[in-house]
């Protein structure tokens, strides 16, 4: 019913040209269609009727932060969190920015007042954060906490393959054995419902064993791989051949 939708929120703003509520209902429905100029048409549109509404700011945010636009992000979420009442989420999604940009101690800094405020109520998504700064950082102890954390608070549904990419980075850099990464491999690429990224799933995978000169865990995944094509190529059994050699 996006038309009739469409016509309801262009009555509502004639009868009050001031409810940018209904902008963002538009940018919404367009965002559902992948529409991106309408999307930011509308969202700009929301701010130019309101100053001070928070939740335009809040989509602008991500608007540009999934675009890796990250001046223009910065600016808009200074903009949210000016617009609204103080709470520790503001803090993640600062921290998500300093993530983003590379900048892991403040990204840590961030998102560990996070945890500080928020106690046992802390969402997993703010582990995650923290287990893939850490890494980067150097520091896998803090990364392996982090991450053993967000596995026993996120909910399976909610899981991705790349935590199970980021779990096995952080396994070989903690003692963990060859098998517990191919574990966490596998794991991984069960979840992911399109062939081709499972495929390049594995790739990185088998890339690691590779580099490393463990070629018969290197075997063991470019085994999976040809289980999943339906038509291996010559270059897959030449791969898997080398390796097993």
């Amino acid at each position: 019913g996006g038309g009739e939708a469409f016509k309801n929120y262009k009555k509502a703003l004639e009868m009050d040209p001031k409810f940018a509520v209904a902008d963002i209902r538009l940018a919404k429905l367009f965002e559902s269609q992948r529409n991106w100029d309408f999307v930011l048409e509308f969202l700009n549109d929301a701010v130019k009727r309101d100053p001070t509404f928070a939740p335009a700011y809040y989509e602008l945010f991500y608007y540009n932060f999934y675009r890796a636009r990250f001046p223009e992000a910065e600016g808009y979420l200074n903009s949210y969190i000016k617009n609204s009442d103080a709470e520790p989420q503001h803090d993640f999604l600062l921290a998500q920015l300093s993530w983003a940009k590379k900048d892991f101690t403040t990204a840590i800094t961030k998102a560990e007042g996070v945890k500080t405020a928020m106690g046992d109520k802390t969402k997993p998504k703010v582990y995650k954060l923290l287990a893939d700064a850490y890494f980067q950082k150097g520091d896998f102890a803090n990364a392996k906490n982090n991450m053993e954390k967000y596995f026993s608070k996120e909910k399976p549904e909610e899981v991705i393959a790349n935590d199970y990419k980021l779990l096995a980075d952080i396994i070989s850099k903690t003692g963990g054995t060859n098998d517990e990464i191919v574990n966490a491999y596998l794991k991984g690429v069960e979840l992911d419902t399109v062939l081709t990224s499972k495929i390049d799933f594995l790739k990185q995978g088998a890339a690691y064993f590779k580099t490393n000169k463990i070629r018969d865990k290197e075997g063991d995944l470019i085994q999976k791989i040809i289980s999943l094509k339906p038509k291996p190529s010559i270059n897959d059994y030449f791969d898997l051949t080398l390796a097993r050699y």
